[in-house]
């Protein structure tokens, strides 16, 4: 969890919504501050290198990802 002013950042709905639909859709942030992850495509890429998420389909017309949860 990452306070920002005191409070949770707010990324419970994107973390409600990985584990609802298992898949996220997301450009990787390759560098950025850890006091940054409150922008989604920073988080979702945090959660991504922490290999929480894995890559399960790049489009080539453009720089997103579909990320999923690992495989059990």
């Amino acid at each position: 969890m990452i306070f920002d002013e005191k409070e949770l950042n707010g990324n419970f709905s994107i973390l409600a919504d990985i584990v609802e639909t298992g898949q996220t859709k997301t450009t990787l942030i390759h560098s950025f501050a850890l006091s940054d992850i409150v922008e989604q495509d920073k988080f979702k890429s945090f959660l991504y290198y922490l290999g929480l998420l894995t890559i399960k389909e790049h489009y080539y017309f453009n720089t997103s990802k579909a990320a999923a949860l690992p495989a059990n």
